[in-house]
C-alpha cells in the first residue's frame, strides 16, 4: 500500500515514516523529509537510520551544526555507519573545520577502505590546504584501493581548485 495510506491506518509505523522521509529527501523536499525523520527518531530513538536521514535533511537545509549533532548521535548508535562519518565530515567542511573533516573521513576510510570517494574527499581537503604532496598521495592511495578512482597527476598545478564534496 501507499505510504500515506499506511500512515493513515497506523501513524506509529516508523518504517513508513522512514520511507516517507527518504522519498521527500530524494524529491528535495528537505523540510518535509526532516519532519518525517523526526517522527522516526521519536518512535524509535535507538534506530540509527532515522538519525542518519535527519542528518542528511539538516545538511541539505544548511543547518550544519544541528546536522553534526545528529550524525554524532547516529555514530554513537552505529559506529560502522560510514555514511554518518562522511555526512558529518561534509558539515565540518562547510564550517571550515578541516582537521575535523579529515578525522571523520579517516574513520570512514578505516571502516570502508575500498570506497574511493572517501579518499578523494580527503585529498580535496589537502588540496584546499595547499598540501600538494599529501593530496596526491591521498588520491593515488584511493585509486590503488578503489581502481575505478582516477589517479591524480604527480605535479598538480597550484592554481587547481579542489573538487567540491557535494
Amino acid at each position: 500500500p501507499h505510504i500515506k495510506t499506511r500512515l493513515k491506518s497506523n501513524p506509529k509505523d516508523a518504517e513508513a515514516w522512514l520511507e516517507l522521509g527518504q522519498a521527500h529527501l530524494v524529491c528535495e523536499k528537505y523540510e518535509w523529509s526532516l519532519n518525517a525523520y523526526e517522527k522516526v527518531t521519536a518512535l524509535r530513538p535507538e534506530d540509527p537510520k532515522g538519525y542518519l536521514g535527519r542528518g542528511e535533511a539538516l545538511r541539505m537545509l544548511d543547518r550544519f551544526k544541528e546536522a553534526i549533532e545528529t550524525y554524532t548521535r547516529t555514530i554513537s548508535l552505529s559506529p560502522e555507519c560510514w555514511e554518518a562519518w562522511v555526512g558529518r565530515a561534509r558539515c565540518k567542511r562547510h564550517l571550515e573545520d578541516h582537521p575535523g573533516t579529515i578525522a571523520d573521513l579517516s574513520q570512514a576510510i578505516e571502516g570502508d577502505p575500498g570506497k574511493g570517494e572517501y579518499w578523494r574527499r580527503r585529498a580535496d581537503i589537502r588540496f584546499e590546504n595547499r598540501d600538494w604532496a599529501a593530496a596526491v598521495a591521498e588520491a593515488n592511495a584511493g585509486a590503488a584501493k578503489a581502481p575505478a578512482t582516477a589517479k591524480v597527476a604527480p605535479n598538480p598545478a597550484p592554481e587547481r581548485a579542489a573538487l567540491p564534496m557535494d
